[in-house]
């Protein structure tokens, strides 16, 4: 009582001064309030990530993939009688992504598997870019390919990301038609491949890092930077590439725990 009583006070004294901090209160509070209900709902990374992740190569049918892989509240699907693929995006756009399965060749179940999310946020004033990718992708590593003899380890890596890039391509291809999202998505992880592959095509002897923590650096015409890692552990292949902002998260990272130990990233 005694504190209501003083608020009541001070509005007596101070008329002025207590109306205009009301108002900036309320008007404050209602611009988070608009600002909020405006927001875009769209899933967590985690969840965009969590069908891709549960899909395994050899293992997963193309039921299997569709009850997995897709966010049918967030994702329009694609399919063909090969390829199994869902895209979203946020409604300003800014926020990209898919997810693609393919079937076939050597049997009915997954052979490959690729995710992309891409977040286009432009530079805001005062701070960095914000705008930053992830792609990855896992493949059934070609019997022929890894049979054939080369010069050196690192020219088989380049072997083996050169293909994974050419059926990348293939893949994209019969997905991408009808969907706009997905078409932008695919182009997005096609340069990533190609800006890839041709800094490895200049400098061989880079390859031998992408299996390292470090992973192997390039530029990327989208995000600027670009970072690569491939690892081959009996036939399954896996691509890490991170693009923009997050590249210099990582090396911040990466620095601070090498600091400590040295490990390898697959």
């Amino acid at each position: 009582m005694r504190k209501n009583a003083t608020i009541i006070g001070c509005y007596v004294k101070y008329p002025i001064i207590c109306s205009v901090a009301a108002l900036l209160v309320i008007g404050l509070s209602g611009c988070s309030i608009v600002e909020f209900s405006q927001k875009d709902t769209i899933p967590y990374n985690t969840d965009i990530m969590s069908g891709y992740l549960r899909t395994g190569l050899k293992i997963s049918s193309s039921a299997d993939v569709i009850e997995e892989m897709g966010l049918p509240e967030y994702e329009l699907f694609s399919q063909t009688k090969s390829a199994v693929a869902s895209a979203g995006q946020s409604k300003d756009g800014n926020k990209k992504w898919f997810k693609m399965t393919v079937f076939g060749e050597t049997g009915p179940n997954a052979q490959r598997k690729y995710i992309l999310i891409a977040d286009e946020r432009p530079r805001t004033l005062m701070a960095s870019p914000r705008a930053s990718a992830i792609f990855e992708c896992q493949t059934i590593l070609d019997k022929e390919l890894a049979s054939k003899p080369y010069s050196s380890e690192s020219a088989k890596l380049v072997a083996v990301l050169q293909q994974i890039k050419d059926n990348a391509l293939k893949d994209f291809k019969e997905v991408n038609k009808d969907n706009n999202v997905l078409a932008v998505c695919t182009g997005i992880a096609n340069q990533a491949l190609s800006a890839a592959l041709t800094h490895m095509q200049a400098s061989p002897a880079a390859a031998a890092k992408l299996n390292s923590v470090e992973g192997v650096p390039f530029s990327n015409m989208s995000f600027n930077k670009g970072l690569i890692q491939m690892g081959i552990e009996y036939d399954l292949v896996t691509v890490k590439i991170q693009m923009g902002s997050i590249v210099e998260k990582l090396k911040i990272t990466r620095e601070k725990d090498l600091e400590t130990i040295e490990t390898e990233a697959w």
